[in-house]
């Protein structure tokens, strides 16, 4: 089951700590489902450690075939450069990011979170910091990470929004690639591995002008992921990227064409380039979903290994963070020789979307689909009593059940189970087609935010965030209804950005709990399933 964590440190820096941190988890109906909050120190040790560290590790790299333009290092940092120091350097650094996130404000954070988050769970923990240094520490290293092997870091700036846009079912993952400036570096390999992928389309722009890459940028059919390989750097709070032996590009230089691509699809970015922190942080005013980045300059086997380590987990079907945190893991092997390898690759997500999945494989279960489809052929032809009663055999029902609910699902639907406290499990249709969504059904038990809280109230607070962040223009529909012999609402509205996608819940409210329902399909879905779902509903009990 997935998890979100956004924890939001504000606009202020580690130099004079944050006074008012906040932290939300997000549950799987898509309203967030408690918030704490804490306070993190003032730590200058940080900021010493982190800029001796920096410059060591700029001078162990130099050597090493860098993808940026020009490096400069304190000639200091280069002369006296002792790798017994450097490895001291990192340790200290380390413990003293956990000493920091251990201190008595925080420390209340982080046990709230061990309280609603269960060790399997797989958590998109989310850092809303604007802060240069605060994006730039190996946030990982925090011992949390250590216990949660399923949780993976993201960055985000405070401010961001949801951006309508069109996604468009498609066969293959659309990818425009630039492959820039390579002096000096090679990422010919970067392009055999993207030419490599399954269920891939790639447009590769070999140190292309401005005018052709703005052009492919605004191409109708949109794309899907955004690739740059070559040299980049960040200057001051600027990121380049240099796409050819004689220009070099920043984001608001591309920003009506990137804004575009981001309206017609365009969910994920990847700079397999140096020092990429700048072009995220202009990229993120943009509203980009996803991108993932460098922290700092990266030599060409570490990108190289952790881009062909990603995109072949991803593409298997692994979600984004979990295929990032396990491409970023393998680079540990190469840490002997490339010190502090794993550090380098980051997410930078905007919370208000979801992370991009790769498409899926056709289903391999040709026995249900074919039985499916002779059963709804001859459902279609004949439609008589008798065989809509034969139709039915097929939809025979398993019960699912916890000490406190019990609910019928149809057998060959797929149940997943999730942890004590909101959602108690998920119910996902078979595959039927490529590319397929999955109809699904989810059981979620929330605790009240006042004690007696009424059911028009809940509703009520419901709808409005709901109205507010995830339903279209068309808003929200209620009905009063009962639900496991308990008045009960029900809500229907239609998903913000994904016009055939409805999602339609019931809940009533008992013991200062809410028990909800979610169904969520596409439109076109709705009627074939009406009956089996309201069988669900039908069979849902409070023990």
């Amino acid at each position: 089951m997935s998890k979100l964590v956004v924890i939001s440190l504000g606009q202020r820096d580690i130099k004079t700590g944050f006074p008012y941190v906040t932290a939300q988890v997000w549950s799987n109906s898509g309203l967030p489902s408690v918030k704490f909050t804490g306070k993190l120190p003032i730590d200058q040790e940080i900021f010493h450690l982190y800029r001796r560290w920096q410059g060591l590790y700029t001078a162990a790299y130099q050597r090493l075939g860098l993808r940026r333009a020009a490096i400069r290092i304190e000639e200091n940092d280069l002369t006296n450069f002792s790798e017994v120091e450097f490895n001291q350097i990192c340790q200290e650094l380390q413990q003293r990011i956990n000493v920091w996130l251990n201190s008595e404000n925080f420390r209340s954070i982080e046990r709230h979170l061990r309280s609603q988050l269960n060790v399997a769970d797989e958590v998109q923990v989310v850092i809303e910091v604007d802060d240069d240094l605060g994006q730039r520490i190996p946030w990982q290293l925090w011992d949390f990470f250590r216990d949660y092997r399923n949780a993976e870091i993201a960055l985000s700036p405070s401010d961001y929004q949801y951006v309508e846009s069109s996604k468009p079912r498609r066969k293959k993952i659309r990818i425009l690639a630039i492959l820039g400036d390579a002096a000096g570096i090679d990422i010919q390999t970067d392009r055999e591995i993207l030419e490599a992928l399954p269920k891939a389309e790639t447009v590769f722009l070999v140190k292309p002008q401005r005018r052709e890459l703005d052009r492919w940028l605004w191409d109708e059919r949109g794309w899907d992921i955004l690739f740059f390989a070559g040299h980049s750097q960040t200057e001051a709070e600027t990121g380049r990227m240099y796409i050819n032996s004689t220009e070099s590009l920043t984001i608001p230089q591309l920003s009506y064409a990137l804004t575009k691509a981001i309206e017609r699809g365009l969910q994920l970015a990847i700079f397999n380039s140096c020092d990429g922190l700048g072009l995220a942080r202009q990229l993120a005013h943009l509203h980009i979903p996803q991108m993932i980045v460098m922290r700092e300059p990266v030599p060409d086997r570490i990108a190289q290994e952790f881009l062909k380590n990603f995109l072949t987990i991803f593409s298997r079907g692994k979600s984004l963070y979990a295929s990032v945190r396990e491409a970023r893991e393998q680079l540990q092997g190469l840490e002997s020789e490339y010190p502090c390898a794993s550090w380098l690759p980051i997410i930078f997500q905007n919370p208000a979307t979801e992370p991009m999945t790769w498409i899926k494989k056709k289903s391999t279960n040709r026995r249900i689909g074919v039985l499916a489809a002779a059963v709804m052929t001859i459902a279609a032809l004949l439609a008589t009593p008798a065989i809509i009663n034969k139709v039915r055999e097929f939809n025979t029902f398993s019960l699912y059940k916890d000490a406190e609910i019990a609910m019928k699902y149809p057998k060959e639907w797929q149940l997943s189970r999730g942890g004590m406290g909101r959602e108690r499990a998920r119910f996902i249709s078979p595959e039927e087609y490529e590319s397929d969504f999955l109809e699904q059904v989810s059981l979620t038990i929330e605790l009240l935010e006042l004690p007696n809280m009424s059911l028009q109230a809940y509703t009520d607070q419901t709808v409005a965030q709901i109205s507010k962040g995830l339903a279209d223009s068309n808003g929200v529909s209620i009905y009063k209804t009962t639900l496991a012999n308990h008045e009960a609402s029900r809500i229907v509205y239609t998903r913000r950005g994904q016009p055939d996608i409805e999602v339609s819940q019931i809940w009533t409210l008992k013991d200062n709990q809410a028990y909800i329902i979610t169904y969520t399909a596409k439109k076109e879905k709705l009627a074939e399933l009406e009956q089996v779902i309201q069988e669900m509903i039908r069979s849902f009990r409070i023990e």
